[in-house]
């Protein structure tokens, strides 16, 4: 109730915020004392609560929308009404989200602040300009909120989601009601469903916002699927965000950090309730949209499982199943032709890991998985082949699994000798919710990195002692040219990645001024990286700064003579 002041006139919508009303000090205008407000014709005061109430709703005919926004006008005139209270407790009934969107797309209404009770909305056009002017500076800002004045998560590293054992079960009740933080992020998850047309910079901010508050309530309860899967459900949104932001640039995002952060989410729900199709829905759209055949016909099968008994289906969801039935169909198609060439390659007694490789490019990462596991002795004489297991594991969302083999990798990576191998192992550490463990991970990639370009430049160089190229052989300048194009190119894209991925993990716990050097740095490593477009929008809601379109270019010598127009040569 901080938002509100105890002499403002909240006009709350039900009796039950009336009660919060009075004990938080405020004022009331209809509670459970109802014979207070009984009456009849104009002194039943709730008969007329109820006529203002209905006036927020947003009227679907057109031409009584000019008549009804004037007779809600003079009606919280007459009320005094500065604050507007839309209930989004779930405690008896569902969340209120119809008054929400059409307090959100009124011109009336400005948000203040958006709680998992209820949101709190001003009212901008008031008789009073004094008044408009103060409701106007207390609009909520979500950027700022999201990218500017965070504070830090109040988070501590969790264990991974399991389902309870069947005593806990039969001592203890589950606990039914959903944790404050999760529901905050389903409401800013709503709001996002209205804000698909607004700019990227807002969305990402709500999708920020909301994958805070999940955490949180996965911390309050981190035995309740639900936040899980709203958290989930908050990477996929920023997953579909950022992607619409590099659309063009030819990466395939499909397959990036927010895709590792949402299925390691969803399956940690689907371990707690397996029976959600919910969870199987995200689960098949995640795997299809990164292209794992056989994981995504694992979800499509469920999904059509749990659904299959449903009666009074509609016509949406008839042809929902339609389509499902009709892409496992395809997928299997897949699988099938994967088990032929997996069975032929076998017969040619080819090497475990090119097996296991050959059927994850194709799109069977379980039956890639499957094969590295069947002979544990080989993965563990093999790094290359624990580096692909872990990276597997991380792209199924497993959780102690995954965990162990990248313990596993931590201890032996050093020796493999090639980049981005620590990357498995900070997705890991995601799942956790351990944003420190997964700094660090990517702190000592950098270091890595940083140390092989300068040892490929050094080696390479002309007058090197330690060049296997030296001035006689002519080999040698062609040999350094391409560790210089190596430097300059593929390694400065690689480590602008790896500075990207540390900076998000500092946006997500709160540490902005991370998160700021963290993109300053992406972007002065690599200024014309593909991520430039990802990276110009997160330095706008960081810093409300923009940045060029296309990097830089002043530093490279050329005369004005070259470039200057023919009348001034």
């Amino acid at each position: 109730m901080a938002e509100i002041a105890p002499d403002d006139h909240a006009f709350n919508l039900t009796l039950r915020q009336g009660d919060a009303l009075i004990a938080a000090g405020r004022r009331s205008y209809v509670d459970h004392r109802v014979a207070l407000f009984a009456g009849v014709g104009d002194s039943d005061l709730l008969d007329l609560h109820d006529q203002a109430r209905r006036l927020l709703r947003r009227s679907t005919s057109s031409g009584s929308a000019t008549d009804q926004a004037i007779m809600m006008a003079e009606a919280f005139d007459k009320f005094a009404v500065s604050h507007v209270l839309p209930r989004l407790s779930t405690s008896l009934v569902s969340p209120d989200y119809e008054t929400l969107m059409d307090l959100l797309s009124s011109r009336s209404w400005g948000l203040a602040e958006l709680l998992s009770s209820a949101g709190v909305f001003l009212r901008i056009d008031g008789p009073d300009l004094a008044a408009r002017e103060q409701a106007q500076s207390h609009i909520l800002n979500v950027i700022r909120r999201a990218f500017r004045d965070a504070e830090l998560l109040n988070v501590e590293p969790r264990e991974r989601a399991i389902p309870p054992a069947w005593s806990q079960r039969w001592v203890s009740l589950p606990r039914t009601v959903p944790a404050s933080g999760t529901l905050l992020a389903e409401h800013w998850l709503r709001v996002l469903r209205i804000a698909q047309a607004t700019p990227l910079p807002f969305q990402f901010s709500v999708c920020v916002v909301a994958i805070r508050a999940a955490q949180e309530g996965i911390a309050e309860s981190p035995d309740q699927p639900r936040g899980y899967r709203v958290l989930a459900n908050a990477y996929y949104e920023l997953l579909q965000c950022e992607g619409a932001a590099l659309e063009g640039t030819g990466i395939a995002w499909g397959q990036s950090l927010r895709y590792f952060q949402a299925i390691s989410a969803a399956q940690q729900a689907a371990r707690l309730d397996p029976d959600d199709a919910d969870t199987q829905l995200l689960l098949l759209q995640l795997w299809q949209q990164a292209g794992k055949a056989d994981l995504t016909y694992g979800a499509v099968d469920h999904f059509l499982t749990l659904t299959d008994t449903l009666d009074d289906l509609s016509d949406e969801q008839l042809a929902q199943r339609e389509a499902l039935e009709a892409l496992r169909s395809r997928i299997l198609d897949v699988i099938d032709t994967n088990d032929q060439q997996l069975a032929k390659a076998q017969s040619e007694q080819l090497d475990r890991l090119q097996l296991a490789s050959a059927s994850a490019q194709f799109g069977c990462v379980s039956r890639a998985i499957q094969l590295l596991q069947e002979d544990a002795v080989y993965v563990e004489q093999n790094p290359l082949a624990r580096l692909q297991l872990t990276a597997w594991l991380a792209e199924r969302g497993d959780g102690l699994e995954l965990d162990d083999s990248a313990s596993v990798l931590s201890a032996i990576g050093p020796r493999l000798g090639v980049p981005n191998w620590r990357d498995p192992i900070a997705f890991a550490a995601l799942g956790r919710a351990d944003y420190q463990a997964a700094v660090d991970e990517w702190r000592k990639a950098l270091t890595e990195l940083e140390s092989n370009r300068l040892t490929a430049l050094l080696i390479t160089a002309p007058m090197g002692t330690t060049s296997p190229f030296f001035l006689g052989d002519a080999r040698f300048p062609l040999s350094h040219l391409i560790a210089v194009r190596e430097s300059l190119l593929r390694q400065s894209e690689s480590i602008a990645s790896v500075e990207w991925y540390r900076a998000m993990c500092e946006l997500e716990r709160g540490n902005l001024e991370g998160a700021r050097l963290g993109v300053t740095r992406a972007l002065d490593r690599a200024p014309g990286s593909l991520l430039r477009p990802l990276l110009r929008l997160y330095w706008y809601c960081l810093t409300d700064e923009f940045l060029d379109a296309e990097p830089p270019y002043d530093w490279i010598p050329i005369d004005r003579e070259t470039i200057a127009p023919e009348s001034e040569q």
